[in-house]
């Protein structure tokens, strides 16, 4: 579901959000047998939901740009870890006669778990230390456009 609110000439409000089934994920084949695979799918993963929150400002010539995004931890049964992806943007920007540029930063903050190894109990279950991870990604994008 998808929200737009115009601000006249001045800029724009969005909101949308999504409910994603990342268990419904299937594998399908004719090599293999592939339903220990769809199972562990299902086992693994869940529903979650997304959202994000954004808005740009004109001035003139120059536009102002601010987002905010939530994406929800697919992993069911995460045993009190949450790894959802949380993303906060900024950006500045300029539309000439048939020229826009625009510059963005984008900070992505996400936990993650890692194994550096394995140790196996007798059902094969990696039961090994776990590192826990927590992320914090900061890019840079620039775009040029050109309308004609």
């Amino acid at each position: 579901m998808e929200l737009l609110f115009f601000i006249g000439k001045n800029g724009f409000i969005s909101a949308d959000i999504d409910w994603v089934d990342y268990s419904a994920g299937r594998i399908n084949s004719k090599d293999f047998d592939e339903s220990p695979d769809n199972q562990a799918i299902r086992n693994t993963y869940t529903s979650t939901l997304n959202y994000r929150l954004g808005g740009e400002a004109r001035f003139d010539l120059f536009r102002i740009r601010a987002g905010y995004a939530f994406f929800g931890d697919p992993f069911a049964n995460p045993a009190g870890f949450d790894q959802s992806t949380q993303q906060l943007s900024g950006g500045i920007g300029v539309k000439l006669n048939s020229i826009n540029l625009d510059f963005a930063l984008v900070n992505q903050k996400y936990s993650g778990q890692y194994r550096s190894y394995q140790v196996l109990d007798e059902n094969n279950n990696n039961f090994g230390p776990v590192t826990q991870l927590e992320n914090s990604i900061i890019s840079g994008v620039l775009t040029i456009g050109y309308n004609f």
